[in-house]
Parts: C-alpha cells; structure tokens; sequence
C-alpha cells in the first residue's frame, strides 16, 4: 500500500468512529472487568468515556458497527489476547521524560550508585513502566557518569504498551523531547536527520527492553541476578488497591536487601510500607527494602473491642485459622463487625464480606456496616463498589467522619480528585487534628496543580503530629499510623514541590 494511501485509511478509521453508537453502561462494565480481568488495568469511574472512545476507535479499525460484536472479538481464543493488547495500548498515558523528576537522579547519582560501586558486583537496575525509554536512558546516562560501566551494569525497562517500546528500541526522539537536558547530556544524543536525534551506542549499551506487565508473574530477572534498583514512577496508578500491594510484596522479594525502590510523587507511600523503610536525600525520597526483610514500621493496634462472638448459621469457606473466632450463638452488632474485620485481616475476604451483607439484613439502619463493607471493597480494589456504599452512607449522614475518609480514599483512587479534596476539606473542618487527613488533602490538592495550598495541607500533617493530636472520632483515632514515616513524607513533598515551583 503506498503512504498516500495508507495515509486515507488511517483518516476513515479517525472520523468513522465518531458516528458509532457507543458502549452502554452494562457493556462499558463488561469491557472494564475484560480489561482489568487481563491486565491489571482499572478503568473506573473517570475513565468511562476515554474506555468507551478507545473501544469505538478499534472496532472502527477492525469494521465492527456494534459493541457486542467487539466483546466478542475480545474473548476469542488468540485473537482476544492480541486484541486486548491493542486496547490496552490506547488507554495507557505514556507521559515521561528525560531527567524527569531531577532530585530522584542527583540522589541516585550522588548517594546510591557510588555506594553500589564500592560494594562491587553486579548492579542491575529495572525500569518497570519504562514507556518510550526516556527514563531508561537517562539511567544509562546517570551509570556512565558514576564511572559504572556497561560490563558492570545493566538495565531492563519493560512496559505493557507493545508501542511504546517499539519507540524505547528505536532510540530516536525529536528535538522536543531534548527540552530541559544540559549540553553535557545532550553530547550522547547523535544526529538522526529531519530534526531527530539518536541515543549514543555507549548508552545503548546499558539497555534492553521486555515486555511485561506488573500483575504477571514471574517477575523479570537478568542474569539471574536480584535487582539493585527499581524505579515504577507513576505507575500504579493504574491498578487498584489490593493489585498494588501484590504488585509491593513482589519488588520486595525480587529486590536486594538494601535496594532501592523509586516510586512518584504522588503514589501513596501506605501502599508499599511492608518490608521497606522511607528514606530521605536531598529533595528526593525513596524506599529501601530492609536487610532483614521485615518492615521497621510499627503497626497500631486497634483499641480491643467486645468478645467475638458469631452465629452458627452462618456459612464461610472451610479455611482453618487460628486467629479466627469461635463460634457462639445470638450475635451483637459488634460481634458481627468484630468477626468480619478479623476475617478481613485475615485475607478471607468473601467471608467478610457474607458477615457483614448477613449483618445488614439484621441491622438494616446501622451506619457501621455500610462503612465496614465500604472499607472491605475499597480493600478488594472494588472502587466503584466501595463509592457506592460510602455515598449511601454519607447522604444520611453527610458529617461521619470515617465514612469522609474512606469515600476520599476512593475517589483519589479513581482519580476524581476535585470530589476528593472536597470530601477531606469537610473532614477536616469536622477533625482538625487529623494527620493523615491533612496528608492525603496534600497529596490531592499537589495533583490538581494548586502548590500553595498542598503546602499549607503537609504543614497542618506536621504540626498535628508535632503536638501530638489525635482526632475525637475512635475509628480515625484507631488507624495504623507511623508518624515518622508520614512526617518524611510531608517534609520530602514539600521541598520537591518548592524545587519544582523554582524551575
């Protein structure tokens, strides 16, 4: 096919599938669960519509009129792994950069790769996200720098997006992409002609690409060889909750002790806290994973509550556990919740789940259980599950304060982050001594682009705990909290975000 004509496809494809009909809610459910179900990807809430213009964009491409018939295509056997793919690649933001994040590359410059130097041995780096390369060779640059050579090191990045790495390979960016780069760093990048450039050998050296997506396992090796460093900067973002803790157990077990893990800035550091220590340099913050393997973070423990106590009737899975309650009969309110949050801890979280539906039969009005089967699927990752109980809560009841915290949770989580801030605004005013509210307002409030007032969020975080305040609401009161880890938090937030104003 000549380009001219390719060219005429390509523009049919772009204004056909405007006129499509697009998904409705129940096929926008099924397509999220199909793409979740396979890749880890969620697509809630706020990416409804860009799920349902990338779905119209590829049955266009494929000549499809309706949606069941692209569902179809979906799940068949080869074809739907293939197709699958190609959607995925449409929903992923490939936003990245050379040197983004600068602090993250003076602390790895100054500090963590001399230390691997001296040690010896091998270092292997992995970019897991990596996109279209930027940040994979702005790590060669950073080794080269150091005096490490390509011998010595080595670096994977991987990404789930098929496109984006065929562009990482290629090695060659347009002169836009050189924006922000000193002329020291510019000197490996090589004339590519019409305003290109290439990356040098001497860095491609240092590089490889893989695909792999982070909710497959095994996790990728070199040379069989634990890595040393793992940068997954806005990253999870993409998957739930409960996806992004099994996500942190594997960097743990494939990191070696003292390595290195970068995440983002705004990914929240209580959903990698296990087996890692927070760790501060320069303007930069980072997690260790410790030498012993076990996490230097103390876990609350909950004031005790009444005796558990739980009805024979009820049904769960056979799972034997010691920690788990003995059965008795006429069961309280409170022994129900109890039962259920041990089974939650527990990680049986079906049977949680059964209590607690079973409980709302018998105590149909309690604010309680709404807020405990909120807490349980935002638990599971099942965000538009646990919006849906919390917004049933709050419209009886518009100032409990737990039920505020969570449904904030959630929506960050869905990256509705004007309700969000809006949802811990009215907590604070309710509970003005609430550190961890004052931190994720922070967070919140830096992602919508408004510095001065996440500032003013992080100071509130530190002066709370500072003075040793704890909010009047026991179920806040209760939360696990580590108020040094938060405080590194809130003290790294806040030199990154005035670093990055000053640029």
């Amino acid at each position: 096919m000549s380009p001219f004509g390719k060219s005429a496809v390509q523009t049919a494809v772009t204004s056909n599938w405007k006129n499509l009909t697009p998904p409705n809610h129940d096929e926008i459910e099924k397509l999220r669960k199909l793409v979740s179900r396979n890749t880890g990807l969620q697509s809630d809430g706020s990416r409804e519509s860009f799920l349902s213009a990338s779905v119209m964009r590829r049955m266009a491409k494929l000549n499809l009129n309706n949606v069941t018939d692209y569902i179809a295509r979906l799940r068949e056997s080869g074809v739907g792994g293939t197709e699958l793919q190609e959607l995925s690649n449409m929903l992923l933001v490939h936003k990245t950069s050379f040197f983004r994040d600068r602090p993250h590359f003076e602390l790895l410059e100054k500090r963590i790769l001399p230390e691997l130097a001296r040690k010896g041995g091998p270092i292997r780096i992995w970019s897991a996200g990596c996109s279209t390369g930027q940040e994979v060779y702005s790590l060669a640059l950073a080794l080269m720098r150091c005096g490490i050579s390509s011998e010595q090191a080595q670096i994977l990045g991987t990404d789930l997006s098929t496109v984006a790495l065929q562009e990482a390979q290629t090695a060659i960016f347009p002169n836009k992409k050189l924006i922000g780069l000193t002329e020291e760093e510019r000197r490996f990048f090589e004339p590519a002609g019409a305003g290109l450039h290439r990356i040098s050998r001497s860095l491609r050296r240092y590089v490889s690409f893989r695909r792999h997506n982070l909710v497959d396992v095994p996790y990728p090796r070199m040379d069989d060889e634990d890595w040393s460093i793992i940068f997954c900067r806005n990253v999870l973002i993409y998957f739930s909750r409960s996806t992004i803790r099994a996500i942190a157990k594997r960097f743990h077990r494939n990191l070696h002790p003292g390595g290195s893990l970068f995440l983002g800035a705004c990914e929240s550091l209580f959903q990698l806290s296990e087996g890692f220590s927070l760790e501060q340099g320069g303007e930069a913050f980072i997690y260790r994973r410790n030498e012993n393997g076990n996490s230097t973070q103390k876990r609350a423990v909950p004031a005790p509550r009444p005796r558990i106590e739980v009805r024979p009737s009820v049904t769960v899975k056979t799972t034997s556990h010691p920690s788990l309650p003995e059965l008795t009969p006429d069961p309280t309110l409170d022994s129900e919740i109890d039962k259920a949050e041990a089974f939650r801890q527990a990680g049986e979280m079906d049977n949680a789940n059964i209590l607690l539906l079973e409980a709302r039969e018998r105590w149909p009005s309690e604010h309680t259980i709404g807020i405990a089967l909120g807490r349980l699927a935002l638990d599971r990752g099942a965000l538009e599950e646990a919006r849906s109980w919390l917004t049933m809560i709050l419209e009886k009841d518009p100032l409990e304060p737990h039920a505020l915290f969570l449904a904030g949770l959630t929506l960050f989580q869905l990256g509705l982050d004007l309700d969000a801030a809006e949802h811990f605004r009215r907590l604070l005013y309710l509970e003005k001594n609430f550190s961890l509210g004052f931190y994720y307002q922070g967070l919140i409030i830096s992602r919508l682009g408004r510095e001065q007032v996440a500032q003013r969020a992080f100071r509130n975080a530190l002066s709370v705990m500072d003075r040793g305040l704890a909010p009047a609401h026991p179920e806040l009161a209760a939360l696990p909290l580590n108020c040094d880890l938060i405080k590194n938090a809130c003290r790294a937030k806040m030199t990154t975000d005035r670093s990055a104003a000053r640029r």
